[in-house]
């Protein structure tokens, strides 16, 4: 019961994706017990003023964090690399969605 407990996704955060404010993002963290890891996983919700919203299924992603900038056109990123028994940090700059 403790496994199925721990691996229910815990939110970490959500944004507003700009520049028209019609879709969320939403991060979550879980934790897969079979592989020992922790996962990183997104979900977006498509905002509609004529009918029901749409929630995209969940994607797992394979970075630590990520932001949009106010335009809405670039996106920041952090990735996390093991590299022997350190770990090490790159910051990517996308232009683009």
């Amino acid at each position: 019961m403790y496994t199925n407990l721990a691996e229910i996704p815990v939110p970490t955060g959500a944004q507003f994706l700009a520049p028209e404010f019609n879709s969320i993002q939403l991060s979550f963290s879980v934790r897969d017990h079979e592989r020992n890891v922790k996962k990183s996983l997104v979900k977006q919700i498509v905002l509609s003023n004529s009918g029901p919203a749409t929630v995209l299924p969940a994607q797992e992603v394979n970075y630590v964090a990520a932001r949009y900038s106010l335009s809405g056109r670039n996106r920041v990123v952090l990735r996390e690399a093991k590299e022997g028994s350190g770990t090490k940090y790159f910051v990517e700059l996308l232009e683009g969605r």
